[in-house]
């Protein structure tokens, strides 16, 4: 089975990529919330590909990456950074350190397997993840439980996107726009309705 792990500090982008790259792919997923904890997990574990925020305190990404680098059992493996930051400096500057690509925040849970698969030149299954119809009975109920629970808060549709106030059909355009000073509530809130959509896709 195919090991992916997720540093990030923040706890909801760890569950929702979490959720995505289980759901979607069937990989295992191992999560780490600081730049010292994931090498710890890395070494430990040798997962077949980190998924590594770039912004983080302490031990930011880059010094993460390189700590990684520096160790034996770690260095082979291919590093994905995920990060607010697109600028065409920025993905020179990744590429200069050797890491095999970067994933802009917010990334679209329903695309986030194809798009990592892209960049490691893995199979995603044709361009189609599988999805086993336990498993989105499964994780729909959680996430159709989890949105139900934002809305209470946020007063927010189903059927909206709830930091564009776009249907569906926008997947995501504008996003980024809004993405910057927004709550972690608000950011679980699209990415969640972004994995609900996809399931209903289904």
């Amino acid at each position: 089975m195919t090991r992916i792990l997720v540093i990030d500090d923040e706890d909801d982008i760890r569950e929702v990529v979490a959720l995505s790259l289980e759901t979607t792919a069937g990989f295992e997923v191992l999560t780490a919330g600081s730049g010292a904890a994931g090498i710890e997990v890395a070494v430990r574990e040798r997962p077949d590909a980190i998924l590594l925020d770039m912004m983080m305190p302490g031990l930011d990404g880059v010094a993460t990456f390189e700590r990684l680098r520096a160790h034996v059992e770690t260095r082979s493996i291919p590093v994905v950074f995920l990060t607010a930051r697109v600028q065409a400096s920025d993905q020179r500057r990744v590429a200069g350190f050797g890491a095999a690509g970067m994933i802009s925040k917010p990334f679209d849970p329903m695309l986030l397997v194809e798009e990592l698969c892209t960049i490691l030149g893995w199979s995603s299954g044709a361009g189609r993840v599988q999805v086993h119809e336990f498993h989105v009975a499964q994780f729909g109920g959680t996430l159709q439980q989890g949105i139900q629970e934002h809305q209470g808060r946020r007063g927010t549709a189903m059927d909206e996107d709830p930091l564009t106030g776009t249907d569906p059909g926008n997947r995501g355009q504008g996003i980024g726009k809004t993405w910057h000073g927004k709550s972690s509530c608000e950011k679980e809130q699209w990415l969640v309705w972004r994995l609900i959509s996809w399931l209903r896709a289904l």
